[in-house]
């Protein structure tokens, strides 16, 4: 049994992680929420950004199911990833169908589920993306031989996407619902900021719950790991 002196030194690195990932969670949540809402107002307004996301979505999707074809028992969930080729592929249709001078013949309400389903792809992008980045950079600040993972488990991958998917539905729901993509000239920017209003605090939340989820499966994950426990209690960096 550990000494009262290790426990309170674990619970407070327990504790200490858990506010750190809160706030960094909420911090990580808000920006993605910025970041997909631009995303959305691009591919709307901009023909440039409507193509570029469109094919990059599309190209995305065919390379997942090549894949597939390849080695039908990628991951051991071959079905999984053909439906993710099949969402990033109607995406990529969608960027086309969206993109405001192309989309005379689509009234609001028709456009409200469609930006739904593209909001549900950027966010997937936004948030595997940004954390890639953010892992890569620690290796190169740091110097370590290895990148530190974000994300460690396969229940923290599952909690991710389901974070991105539910954020990213939301988001795209709100922005038809809001109907900024419709929106011209100075009225633009003040429609982008009511929207983001909305947008940015339940970005926050998501991210500060999805956040503290992960510490505490990371925590729990390695419970039965004694020499992983042992490692951690000394606060050496894994």
């Amino acid at each position: 049994m550990p000494s009262g002196d290790v426990r309170r030194q674990i619970s407070l690195r327990f504790w200490s992680g858990l506010a750190f990932s809160v706030l960094s969670g909420s911090v990580f949540g808000a920006c993605c929420s910025l970041a997909i809402n631009y995303a959305l107002v691009e591919v709307s307004l901009s023909p440039l950004f409507a193509v570029a996301f469109g094919v990059l979505f599309l190209a995305t999707g065919a390379m997942v199911a090549y894949q597939v074809a390849l080695e039908p028992a990628t991951a051991g969930a071959p079905r999984v990833l053909l439906f993710f080729a099949a969402v990033l592929a109607v995406s990529g249709a969608l960027c086309f169908v969206l993109e405001r001078d192309w989309s005379h013949g689509l009234s609001r309400w028709t456009k409200v589920p469609l930006y739904g389903q593209l909001g549900v792809s950027v966010s997937f992008s936004v948030h595997f993306s940004a954390l890639d980045l953010i892992g890569r950079l620690h290796e190169v600040l740091f110097d370590s031989s290895a990148a530190r993972a974000i994300i460690r488990t396969p229940w923290q991958a599952k909690l991710l996407a389901v974070t991105a998917s539910f954020t990213g539905l939301m988001y795209g729901l709100i922005f038809g619902v809001m109907d900024v993509e419709d929106v011209h000239g100075p009225a633009l920017r003040a429609a982008f900021h009511r929207e983001s209003r909305v947008c940015m605090p339940a970005g926050a939340a998501a991210g500060a719950l999805a956040a503290t989820a992960a510490q505490l499966l990371d925590f729990y994950s390695v419970e039965g790991d004694v020499e992983l426990r042992f490692v951690r209690s000394r606060g050496d960096d894994l």
